[in-house]
């Protein structure tokens, strides 16, 4: 629909279509930014689209007709909304939002069905189950998705982690012994997202364990992500840790993560720790994230 304007379907010539172009670009953000009944907020995609003078369609023309625009930009303007709003690539896949409807239930049952599914053979479903069960915090919820982060499909795990990040205000005491143990797991794309959830969850009582793995692990990214929780956890005896990290670690990503961390710290003795690893650093990546934090 834009593109169609922009050639020039306002119905004018030489610059018309760069200025219709213009003009519906205005018209959509100033209806967007008043919502469904003319109120402020973000309205869903789509909602009101036809529905009288409070319709987004309606907001659109009206727009458009205060630019200047002809009844072609308004009709190509429009048919482009009506394509968009209808496509198959716009918003979430049917998969994932029936599993969110599931999970927004006022009852038990739909939950309940997600947490089924998060054992089902297929990973497909797994993914699904642990996609829609961000939208259900509990500490029951929080279980089963630090349950699936033992999964052995790495999908499964990368999007269990995403839900748990988005929830980490419900997690409990038995949700931070959980998480211990799986700092200890044998597979490093288990111990990479708990340690992430050490720092976003702010478990400080855990922050001896990630010195540990940022200083010894014998993979790369646990000490990249234990780095990173490091400089989320603060602390003195933390920013000691990250300079070891930062001056020592044999890979420029765990060196780049210390030097972010220890950045973002902001502690005393950042700004001298940064100035130092600017000057010695061999790769040039991980100077410019010093630079950038200095």
């Amino acid at each position: 629909g834009a593109g169609r304007v922009g050639a020039g379907g306002g119905g004018g010539a030489g610059g018309r279509g760069a200025q219709g172009e213009a003009a519906g670009h205005r018209a959509w953000g100033a209806a967007r930014a008043r919502g469904p009944e003319g109120g402020r907020g973000r309205a869903p995609l789509g909602e009101g689209l036809g529905g009288g003078r409070g319709g987004l369609a309606a907001r659109l023309v009206r727009g458009l007709r205060r630019a200047g625009e002809g009844a072609g930009a308004v009709r190509a303007l429009l048919g482009g909304v009506a394509g968009l709003v209808t496509s198959p690539g716009v918003g979430p896949p049917p998969g994932a939002a029936r599993a969110q409807a599931l999970a927004r239930r006022p009852d038990e049952a739909g939950v309940a069905r997600l947490r089924v599914l998060l054992a089902h053979d297929d990973s497909e479903f797994r993914v699904l189950a642990a996609s829609g069960l961000e939208f259900h915090p509990d500490p029951a919820t929080v279980d089963a998705l630090l349950d699936a982060l033992i999964d052995p499909v790495n999908k499964v795990r990368n999007v269990a982690e995403r839900s748990l990040l988005a929830m980490t205000c419900v997690f409990t005491e038995e949700s931070h012994r959980r998480i211990a143990e799986l700092l200890d797991h044998p597979v490093p794309l288990t111990r990479s997202p708990a340690a992430r959830l050490v720092g976003a969850a702010e478990i400080g009582g855990l922050s001896g364990r990630l010195a540990q793995m940022a200083l010894e692990d014998d993979e790369w990214l646990p000490r990249v992500w234990s780095s990173r929780a490091l400089g989320e956890l603060g602390g003195s005896d933390n920013l000691e840790v990250l300079e070891q990290v930062a001056t020592s670690d044999e890979k420029n990503r765990v060196r780049a993560a210390a030097v972010e961390a220890i950045g973002e710290l902001r502690a005393e003795r950042s700004e001298e720790i940064l100035r130092a690893v600017i000057e010695s650093d061999q790769d040039e990546g991980v100077k410019q994230i010093g630079r950038a934090h200095v």
